[in-house]
């Protein structure tokens, strides 16, 4: 089976699910000239992303089906959602797999109820037309997220975090690449 390391030096390796509850069928056009189908093929994905159920571990099933970019979801015996969202970052586009089709990683941004607002990201595989988001990865409670591109087959995100010990009310500014 298909298997990506989510970022580049991380040690976790992440795998598709094991059914098809969070995939999207992509309008992907039959096959053309190289450059136009890249380019119908990527604007297709970006299409979906908004759209798609992603598996990200804040939820109490452990999925978000975005509508319009955002999931939202009643906390029991509370006043409180939890909110995932498309973005901070844009999406990037590229193959993450190896199989010619391109692929993209998107970040959400997870509010549990609380005072966190994390941040996640999430590969999200074309397999034959069908966007495969894999579970999503998180990289840290109330970063900021500077850039996300794909390169050689890896995602590979550029945020800013706190030094060890500081409070969270202190802007991030530590950079980190991975």
């Amino acid at each position: 089976g298909l298997a990506l390391a989510a970022l580049a030096g991380c040690s976790e390796t992440i795998a598709p699910p094991k059914d098809r509850a969070g995939s999207a069928a992509l309008p992907v056009q039959s096959p053309a000239p190289a450059a136009p189908s890249v380019v119908s093929e990527t604007a297709s994905l970006a299409g979906v992303l908004p759209s798609a159920t992603y598996l990200v571990d804040i939820t109490a099933n452990g999925s978000a089906p975005l509508r319009d970019g955002l999931y939202e979801e009643s906390i029991q015996n509370s006043s409180s959602k939890i909110t995932v969202r498309l973005g901070p970052a844009a999406p990037a586009f590229g193959d993450l797999d190896g199989d010619g089709r391109q692929d993209a990683a998107v970040t959400l941004l997870a509010d549990s109820g609380g005072s966190g607002s994390f941040t996640y990201v999430a590969a999200v595989v074309n397999q034959g037309g069908i966007a495969t988001p894999l579970p999503a990865l998180a990289l840290g409670d109330r970063i900021s997220i500077d850039s996300l591109r794909i390169l050689d087959g890896a995602i590979i995100a550029r945020w800013r975090e706190r030094e060890p010990g500081q409070p969270m009310t202190t802007p991030p500014s530590v950079p980190v690449e991975k």
